[in-house]
């Protein structure tokens, strides 16, 4: 998602001693799904808030099916505001959801991880690592392990 302010104009100056008032208007638009993101004139600088995809979670072992598997973790998250003088378009891409685990094979027990999101501007690029998957519950469940970055 980005955030940018549109407009300039000043605002009607106040009575005596008043000051100017502000002008321009906060937009945002939101990406649930790739693609690009149009500059709109006069815009030199964005609010971004990039969200990659949560892993999937874990089922239980054959051999103890009634103890459930670990919940997969969520995505990375980052917020940056970026400077996007001379920029006319930038890439956005949006990381999907890990599957949870099937079961029905011995190597579907666990669940997949999730897809990494960006937003790329000119030559730099914000990127977020997906949430690791939920692991197979065996005697007992358990959550995704920590990723660092």
């Amino acid at each position: 998602m980005s955030r940018y302010i549109t407009g300039g104009a000043s605002g009607a100056s106040g009575g005596a001693g008043g000051g100017g008032g502000g002008g321009g208007t906060v937009r945002q638009e939101r990406f649930i799904s790739s693609g690009t993101f149009t500059v709109p004139g006069g815009v030199t600088s964005a609010e971004v808030f990039v969200v990659a995809g949560g892993g999937g979670g874990g089922r239980g072992s054959s051999w103890q099916i009634s103890m459930p598997g670990g919940g997969g973790q969520g995505g990375q998250v980052k917020h940056e505001i970026v400077d996007l003088t001379g920029i006319s378009s930038c890439a956005v891409v949006v990381g999907s959801g890990g599957n949870r685990a099937t079961g029905s094979s011995s190597d579907s027990y666990n669940g997949q991880p999730g897809g990494k999101s960006s937003f790329s501007y000119g030559s730099n690029i914000i990127e977020c690592v997906g949430g690791r998957q939920g692991i197979c519950g065996g005697v007992d469940g358990h959550g995704a392990p920590h990723w660092y970055q």
